[in-house]
């Protein structure tokens, strides 16, 4: 019988193996892989198609109505009246070809190094944005080319969200394709806002340097260029800080023109480079003019430290609710202008360069004045200067010497490390351990030895170099008193070394009425702030301040020190604010004659610092452009120097008692009475019998303060029985009276 043919094996299917189970190549992982890339790529195809649509029916829309005609108005503290306007449309267009090539360089180099290659968008900046948008955070300036630059502030809104920034991506890349680049950066250097109510080159040419924007020079246009990134914060009339911000700017745009725009040379980077160029004294704005001027900058420039853009400022029709108050604002612009008008009208007269015999200037007596509404750190009214255009240094915010106003911070570190209001220390002149130069006090009187209570309210010197050398880490305790206090350190405190505690280094005004609102409070501390509220244009609160309160200097301590502050104040100063509780110190700073070789007596500042339970007030008085010029030739008649317990002490008098006019009467909390753990070894002492005895009487002259590394610091004259309220009448050809005698230590 034949043989059955076999049938053929079957050939094994690609992708099985051997013999292992017969499964798909990557099992289920492999099939969800499959599905998932097909899920992406459709997705992918979906967004793309979405994204094409998007694109085509996106259509660039009319210019925002609301950017060019909204304005934002600021208000006193009710609410109702107006303390400033900010109009938005000080623009004068200029085209493309009357633009310097040296601006349209310089804002690349800040704003867009890729603007002439790139398509109108940055896809790792619109990334960084898109993160922001799922993760919640500030996306501001993410993926900000200049093109979307222009685009968001001349078309669209300034939203943080995906719609606005889609929207804004699909314009943008319009844009590029309709619009040339310089037709884009003509509109974006016509738009843009550079500070000071400048929109567009042409009127920031103006405000910053009074020329045309077509005279603008390198370094003009990179300053420029550097503003726009935050025009306020970077205004070098806001000062040295915002100088300093400003530097570093401008030093990024110098380097940004060499390389990698290549506009400039080697040798013109070298010459332009860590040089800003030299901003003239011209008028800002009539919105800032006067007094209240300095409240509105200040307003803005707290407000962009926010987070608000100067375009939201000044272009977003927001309202602006400040924590002034407007009768106290006015008491203080009266008390400080009549103050120093009376001054001059009974000042010595001095030999000008022609050498006629004139009075002194009303223009080179400055007052600084802030006033602070304890419990929430509210500026209830600041004097800075008489116009805010024509000079635009803030005298309340300008750093000067703190005299012994700064003296209570060695208190307060002493009464926290051991020492009491009866503690003993050293009243008398003696030289510090390691030091060669002795310590003393006014007219080198020595007061034996004295309570520490005695020494706050006299200002005697040498206790306070005393206290702080038996204060382990003194130095340090009083730094850290100061802060806790509200007051930031200045880069004048460290070389001051153990004379720090007599206020040889410099504080602000409105620093020192922060730190004295922390003592009023009971050791809490707020932060200090200028703007209540910020309603939007549809009347939406968009922004509160802050007025929370922290417990930074404990309790017992400060109300020791209130008990203690309320013995340094004159009678005039209680009667002013009507018999209230009232605490404060003075403090002149001067250099005497001898002192440091010098030839004659000179006083830098002139301080008073109090406080109600309701309202501190600090008020501090300079001369001279830089404010570190001979005070004395502005000295009372009969007086041989200018006094913190003078003009300036007016000046707080006059003020608090319309500020505290009506005001409930709110009484210091009892002393704490804090018991001292560091023994008293020093022996018992007896005051000297009789202060020093005139030596010299001539009238002070015009003179420039010597230069100095220790500056002195003087003391009081005798508190005057109320504010003077008349000039007495002088003739023309009658001086004043030759002044006392000049001093010999530091104290105040």
């Amino acid at each position: 019988m034949a043989e059955k043919a076999k049938s053929p094996k079957r050939a094994a299917k690609p992708g099985k193996s051997g013999n292992s189970a017969k499964k798909d190549k990557g099992g289920p992982l492999g099939r969800v892989a499959k599905i998932a890339g097909i899920v992406v790529l459709a997705l992918l195809l979906i967004a793309a198609v979405i994204g094409i649509v998007f694109y085509e029916r996106t259509e660039l829309p009319d210019p925002n109505a609301d950017f060019t005609t909204q304005t934002t108005r600021l208000y006193f503290r009710d609410g109702t009246s107006e303390l400033g306007a900010l109009a938005i449309q000080n623009r004068t267009n200029i085209s493309h070809d009357d633009m310097p090539q040296s601006i349209k360089d310089a804002v690349v180099a800040a704003e867009d190094r890729t603007f002439w290659t790139n398509q109108g968008v940055d896809l790792k900046g619109m990334g960084r944005a898109v993160w922001g948008i799922l993760t919640n955070r500030e996306i501001s300036g993410g993926g900000s080319t200049i093109t979307q630059q222009y685009i968001k502030i001349r078309y669209l809104t300034s939203d943080q969200t995906f719609s606005r920034k889609f929207t804004e991506l699909a314009l943008a890349l319009k844009m590029d394709k309709s619009e040339s680049k310089e037709q884009v950066l003509e509109g974006y250097l016509n738009t843009i806002y550079f500070g000071r109510g400048a929109y567009g080159i042409e009127a920031a040419a103006q405000a910053y340097f009074n020329v045309s924007a077509a005279d603008l020079t390198i370094d003009q246009s990179a300053a420029l260029a550097a503003m726009v990134n935050t025009p306020s914060t970077l205004d070098p009339a806001s000062g040295d800080n915002a100088r300093q911000a400003l530097l570093q700017r401008y030093n990024y745009v110098i380097d940004g023109m060499l390389d990698p725009i290549g506009s400039i040379t080697q040798e013109q980077h070298d010459q332009y480079y860590n040089q800003l160029p030299e901003f003239p004294d011209i008028p800002v704005s009539d919105v800032y003019g006067g007094p209240n001027g300095f409240l509105i900058e200040m307003a803005t420039s707290e407000l962009e430290a926010q987070g608000f853009t100067p375009e939201q400022i000044n272009g977003g029709g927001l309202t602006i609710i400040t924590t002034v108050d407007a009768r106290m604002q006015q008491a203080a612009i009266d008390s400080a202008e009549s103050t120093v008008q009376r001054a001059v009208d009974n000042a010595y007269y001095i030999t000008d360069d022609e050498g006629n015999r004139v009075k002194p200037s009303a223009d080179d007596l400055h007052v600084g004045l802030a006033s602070i509404d304890v419990g929430t750190g509210g500026i209830l009214a600041l004097y800075g200067g008489p116009d805010f255009v024509s000079n635009s240094r803030n005298w309340a915010t300008t750093p000067r010497y703190a005299a012994s106003t700064f003296k209570v911070w060695g208190a307060v570190a002493g009464l926290r490390n051991g020492f009491g209001l009866s503690s003993t220390l050293r009243g008398s002149t003696y030289t510090p351990e390691g030091d060669t130069e002795p310590v003393q006090n006014d007219s080198a009187y020595n007061y034996g030895t004295v309570t520490l209570q005695k020494a706050i309210q006299d200002s005697i010197n040498t206790s306070f170099v005393d206290l702080i050398a038996r204060i382990p880490n003194g130095t340090e305790e009083l730094i850290r008193a100061a802060n806790d206090a509200g007051i930031p350190e200045d880069d004048s405190w460290a070389p001051q070394v153990n004379r720090m505690v007599l206020g040889e280094g410099e504080v602000t005004a409105l620093d020192n009425a922060t730190g004295y609102a922390t003592l009023a409070g009971n050791g809490v501390r707020n932060e200090t702030h200028i703007v209540a509220e910020v309603r939007d244009a549809s009347g939406n609160v968009v922004y509160s301040g802050n007025s929370e309160g922290v417990q930074a200097i404990e309790t017992p301590v400060a109300q020791d020190l209130s008990y203690a502050l309320s013995g340094a104040v004159a009678g005039s100063t209680v009667s002013a604010v009507d018999g209230r509780d009232v605490a404060g110190k003075t403090g002149t700073e001067g250099i005497a004659v001898g002192q440091d070789g010098a030839t004659k007596q000179i006083t830098r500042s002139a301080w008073l610092c109090g406080y109600t339970k309701q309202i501190a007030t600090a008020v501090v008085m300079v001369a001279g452009d830089d404010g570190n010029q001979n005070l004395d030739v502005y000295a009372r008649p009969g007086s041989g120097a200018f006094y913190g317990a003078g003009y300036p002490t007016d000046v707080w008098n006059s003020y608090m008692a319309v500020a505290t006019d009506g005001l409930p009467f709110v009484d210091f909390d009892p002393p704490a009475n804090i018991q001292p753990t560091v023994r008293n070894t020093l022996p018992v002492t007896s005051a000297t019998s009789a202060a020093p005895q005139p030596t010299e009487t001539t009238e002070p002259e015009e003179t420039s303060a010597p230069e100095t590394t220790r500056p002195v610091e003087t003391t009081e004259e005798p508190e005057p029985t109320g504010p003077e309220t008349t000039a007495p009448e002088t003739s023309e050809t009658t001086e004043p009276a030759e002044p006392e005698p000049t001093r010999t230590g530091r104290s105040g």
